[in-house]
C-alpha cells in the first residue's frame, strides 16, 4: 500500500488533489482580481465626477495614486523588516520575500477603507503599523491573529482622526450618509428624511453615495462577493450571517425606539463598512475560526457588536473594532465550537 503523508500547515489551506497547480499565490490573485469593481466605482465617484467638477487631473488620478501608494508602503515596509532581521540575506530577495508573503494585501485594503482625505504621510504610518505591528511580529503571512489592514486603520483612527477629519483634499469622500444617523436617533431629522437627503433608497442601497472607496457602492461589493464564492476564495456564510444578524438586530432597535424599523435596516445595511468588512476582512482564514459551529458563532457576534457600536458609541463604523474584537477570541471560538460539532442533542447546540 502506498505510504501517504499527511501535514499540518498554517491557513490557508488547499486541496491540492483538486488542482495541484492552484496555491495562496492564486488565491490572492483572485482576491485582487475580485476588488477590481470596488475600485473602479470608488475612482468614478471620488476621481472622475471630481474631474468632471472642476477638470484637475490630479484629482482624476488621485484615488488610484492613493491606492497604489498604499500597497507600495506595505510591500516596502515588509522588505526593510526582513532587510533589518535577516543579516544573512540582505539584498534584492528582501523584495522578494515580502512579494511572496503577500506584502501588499493590507496596504491594498487599508487604502480602500480609509478617507480619501487622509494625507500621505498618515497612510504611510498605517501601512508601516499594519506590517509591522498587525503582522510581521506574529511571524509573517500565516502567523498574524488579527486582520492586518484593520490594526492599521484603528491605529489611525485612534491616533489621527482629528487630523484626518480636518483635511481638506478635493474628494466626494469627505461626508458619508452615516453622519445623519445620530440626527436620527435623536429623533431631528426622520429616516424619510435622511434617505431623501441621500437620493432615496434606491440610490442608498444599489447606487453611487459618498465614502471611503470600500464604502461607495454595495451593488459593486456584492458583485466581488459573488466572484469571490465561484472561486470558493471564501466562506459564503461568514458574510451572510454578518449581514443577516446585523439587519435583524437594526430592524429590532427600529421597532423599540419608533423609527421605520424596515428603511432603518437598510439605511444601516448599505452604508458604511459593514458589506465590505464581512466579505474582505471578516473572512480572513488565517485570524477566523476554523470550525463549523466556530464560523457561525464569530459572525453572529460581528454582526451584533458592529450595530451595537455604530449606534450606541462614537465610532465612525464600528466594524472594523468589532471584527478585531472577534478575531481576538478565535482560538477560544474554535474550542468551543469543536464541543459543539459533537453533541448530538440540537437544543443544547443552541443554548
Amino acid at each position: 500500500m502506498e505510504n501517504k503523508k499527511y501535514e499540518l500547515i498554517k491557513e490557508p489551506l488547499i486541496r491540492k488533489s483538486n488542482n495541484k497547480f492552484y496555491n495562496s499565490n492564486n488565491i490572492m490573485i483572485d482576491f485582487i482580481i475580485s476588488l477590481t469593481p470596488i475600485i473602479l466605482i470608488g475612482w468614478y465617484q471620488n476621481g472622475i465626477k471630481v474631474f468632471i467638477n472642476n477638470k484637475s487631473i490630479a484629482s482624476l488620478l488621485y484615488p488610484l495614486i492613493f491606492i497604489f501608494l498604499g500597497s507600495l508602503f506595505t510591500l516596502l515596509s515588509e522588505a526593510v523588516y526582513y532587510f533589518i532581521t535577516d543579516k544573512n540575506d540582505r539584498n534584492i530577495n528582501c523584495i522578494k520575500k515580502s512579494l511572496l508573503s503577500h506584502s501588499i494585501i493590507p496596504g491594498l485594503l487599508l487604502s480602500i477603507i480609509l478617507p480619501l482625505n487622509t494625507p500621505i504621510w498618515i497612510l504611510l504610518l498605517g501601512c508601516i503599523f499594519a506590517s509591522i505591528i498587525g503582522k510581521m511580529v506574529y511571524g509573517g503571512f500565516g502567523h498574524n491573529i488579527f486582520n492586518p489592514a484593520l490594526v492599521g486603520y484603528i491605529f489611525l483612527m485612534t491616533a489621527f482622526y482629528g487630523v484626518i477629519n480636518n483635511s481638506h483634499i478635493d474628494t466626494l469622500s469627505s461626508a458619508t450618509p452615516l453622519q445623519d444617523l445620530n440626527s436620527v436617533l435623536f429623533h431631528n431629522m426622520t429616516i424619510e428624511e435622511v434617505i431623501k437627503n441621500n437620493g432615496g433608497i434606491i440610490n442608498i442601497c444599489f447606487g453611487l453615495k459618498t465614502g471611503t472607496i470600500g464604502e461607495t457602492s454595495s451593488i459593486a461589493c456584492i458583485i466581488s462577493f459573488i466572484y469571490l464564492a465561484i472561486k470558493k476564495i471564501i466562506d459564503i456564510k461568514t458574510p451572510i450571517i454578518i449581514l443577516f444578524t446585523f439587519f435583524i438586530t437594526s430592524f429590532i432597535v427600529g421597532i423599540f425606539i419608533d423609527i421605520d424599523p424596515l428603511l432603518l435596516s437598510l439605511f444601516n445595511l448599505f452604508n458604511g463598512g459593514i458589506i465590505f468588512g464581512s466579505i474582505f476582512m471578516a473572512t480572513e482564514p488565517i485570524t477566523s475560526p476554523r470550525s463549523y459551529y466556530g464560523k457561525i458563532i464569530y459572525a453572529f457576534f460581528i454582526g451584533l457588536i458592529a450595530l451595537i457600536l455604530r449606534l450606541l458609541s462614537d465610532l465612525r463604523d464600528g466594524t472594523s473594532t468589532a471584527i478585531l474584537f472577534m478575531n481576538s477570541l478565535s482560538i477560544i471560538i474554535d474550542l468551543f465550537g469543536a464541543k459543539l460539532r459533537v453533541q448530538k442533542n440540537t437544543i443544547n447546540k443552541i443554548l
